[in-house]
């Protein structure tokens, strides 16, 4: 406008100089303030906000200095009209270098302007888009000008468009709160939670979420989809997110573990009701829940086992004791007087309680090598029907004193990796076990068979045979199973706890069964070498 007004040559140079501390600023502030706003690296803010100062500074000073030069303005003629005076502008290289410089300025402008459109959502895209829009116009505008100035009789029209985006800006500033801080940050906190964030409208369509929604269920572009479609392969989500009553719950995506928690929008502001969803990603929780659960079971075992060999050595194991000392002290004192077949009895059953306490004794030490991994595991290439057919002869003697037979029907060669040790410990258990339960008299079978690729070993009896219940508890430390065998023979229930960690140890399994008749038979597979 004052340009215009004035008349002389001079006069219009000085405005137009005027002009340059304002009109090459613009671009180059707005970009540095259009970088901060839409978190661009600190690196690049900091090289706009040099920019903003130093350019429009080169700027000035270029068309300050003109008279020396004459690189902006060549030269200037004055046209006269019934309009006024029109001063006409040469363009020098210096003015199309600064074209382009402010014209890069705007363009570095768009694109960010159009990178935080494409990122952001809700209110903040709606600002850019303000912004973007007030960007244009100037532009729009100026390019007319500079290109085709002789359209407009070359009068600038570049303050008037920007008196459009002041109005346009201050229209962002009322309606979208342009300029504040409080929708920038609440969109860069949104993006930026750890928990995945959905708003759902009452027709089940998602109106906005966050970029950790996007990396947990590994879906984009959702604004605006309907959930029942979109998440359709999720369907415990689809449920939460439909069901106005449920309130909470959980899912699964590639092997993790997320937890839904739904907010109901009832705000009598909002033009439409809806759902806010909130995800967790509980994977690790859960597993640390799992382990603690774990750990608690161990320590629950432990506590059991502890238990369980304080009561053995508090009862099991002393009792026995009591009776061998009875009976020695009844021999040392009446001794005299005793007949030699009174004697041989007491002697007898000194002898059993003493055999029967050793094997207490013996299982006990077993087991607590077992508990503290003292037991070292040493699996080998061996025949197991040589083993039973060792054992058996070796309890042969004890069978004797209830008349019982030991009967074998044994594979002919039966190969497996095991260790030798602890594979005879359950042998002699079971057997001895069966040899305590049985009736005098009785049979009891030890057979072995290659089934499929295990080897397979059962030892049944014709005794008193088991209950079910007592049968489901039999293998349990934290249990107690104590039954007095056929002559009154006592235990602690131990041996059979050995024989199962130790069988689980060598990759087998052992069970239990009543027999159809009478009695009961154990067996436990193990393993089998392949023959050629």
């Amino acid at each position: 406008f004052f340009e215009q007004a004035v008349t002389t040559i001079e006069a219009k140079k000085w405005w137009s100089v005027f002009t340059y501390t304002s009109i090459p600023l613009i671009p180059f502030v707005f970009l540095a303030f259009v970088v901060r706003l839409t978190q661009v690296s600190e690196k690049a803010r900091e090289l706009s906000r040099q920019a903003a100062f130093v350019l429009p500074l080169l700027i000035f000073l270029t068309a300050l200095t003109n008279d020396l030069h004459k690189t902006l303005w060549p030269g200037i003629t004055l046209t006269y009209s019934t309009g006024g005076v029109t001063a006409d502008y040469g363009h020098g290289p210096a003015f199309y270098a600064v074209v382009v410089i402010t014209y890069g300025a705007v363009a570095l402008t768009v694109i960010n302007l159009v990178r935080g459109i494409n990122i952001f959502r809700g209110i903040f895209r709606k600002q850019l888009l303000i912004l973007l829009v007030s960007q244009i116009i100037p532009i729009a505008v100026n390019s007319v000008y500079v290109f085709r100035g002789d359209l407009i009789g070359y009068v600038d029209p570049t303050p008037i468009a920007f008196t459009f985006t002041g109005l346009l800006i201050s229209y962002g500033m009322f309606r979208y709160s342009l300029l504040e801080l409080i929708p920038a940050a609440r969109n860069i906190l949104f993006d930026n939670l750890n928990e995945g964030v959905v708003v759902v409208n009452r027709d089940f369509r998602m109106i906005d979420y966050n970029r950790t929604i996007v990396k947990f269920l590994g879906k984009d572009d959702l604004e605006g989809k309907d959930v029942r479609v979109e998440f359709a392969d999720i369907p415990e989500l689809v449920a939460i997110c439909t069901d106005e009553s449920s309130m909470s719950g959980e899912f699964r995506v590639n092997n993790r573990v997320f937890r839904v928690t739904t907010i109901n929008i009832n705000e009598e502001s909002l033009a439409s009701e809806g759902r806010l969803i909130s995800i967790s990603d509980v994977t690790a929780l859960k597993k640390n829940e799992e382990i603690l659960v774990n750990n608690r079971n161990e320590l629950s075992e432990l506590n059991s086992s502890k238990d369980k060999l304080f009561s053995i050595i508090a009862h099991d194991l002393k009792n026995p004791f009591f009776g061998i000392i009875g009976l020695s002290d009844m021999v040392i004192e009446d001794f005299d007087e005793m007949e030699d077949a009174e004697k041989k009895d007491l002697v007898k059953e000194i002898n059993q309680s003493a055999k029967e306490t050793y094997r207490m004794l013996e299982n006990l030490l077993d087991w607590a090598r077992q508990q503290t991994g003292s037991v070292v595991f040493d699996p080998v290439d061996l025949n197991i029907n040589e083993l039973i057919s060792v054992t058996v002869e070796s309890l042969r003697g004890q069978a004797a004193v209830k008349r019982l037979t030991l009967e074998t029907d044994l594979a002919p060669v039966l190969m497996v990796h095991a260790d030798e040790n602890m594979i005879r410990t359950v042998l002699r258990n079971l057997i001895t076990n069966a040899i305590k339960f049985s009736n005098p008299g009785g049979v009891i079978s030890i057979g072995s068979e290659l089934s499929q690729d295990q080897a397979m070993v059962a030892i049944s009896d014709e005794g008193v045979g088991i209950s079910e219940t007592d049968a489901s508890r039999l293998f349990r430390i934290d249990t107690t199973v104590k039954s007095l065998g056929t002559m009154g023979e006592k235990g602690t229930g131990l041996g059979l706890v050995l024989c199962h960690e130790f069988i689980q140890k060598n990759g087998g399994t052992i069970n239990v069964r009543r027999n159809s008749g009478a009695g009961t038979t154990f067996w436990f597979t193990i393993p089998a070498i392949q023959q050629d």
